[in-house]
């Protein structure tokens, strides 16, 4: 089984964090991250993609877990409660 495939067993893309695409932007995040992997596990030669689909899927999910975080701390419009923390 290729990297690639097995890379896409684990995230499959019905899952959320599949679904989370990396931006332009976020190309550069991915890079960087993957560069402090490969230099973590001591710089070997070949397979640079393991590293690459290790910082895509942190990332992915720390993207994922943000939009959870910021859908749930945002109040509806007409909640009682969040017009009491807006108050406060």
């Amino acid at each position: 089984m290729t990297l690639l495939a097995k890379r896409t067993a684990k995230t499959p893309a019905s899952s959320p964090i599949g679904q989370v695409a990396i931006s332009h932007l976020d190309h550069r995040r991915v890079e960087r991250l993957a560069y402090s992997y490969w230099e973590a596990r001591g710089c070997p030669d070949g397979s640079p993609e393991e590293d690459w689909f290790r910082a895509e899927d942190e990332l992915r999910r720390q993207k994922a877990e943000w939009a959870i975080t910021k859908k749930r701390a945002k109040p509806r419009q007409g909640d009682r409660a969040g017009r009491r923390q807006e108050l406060n």
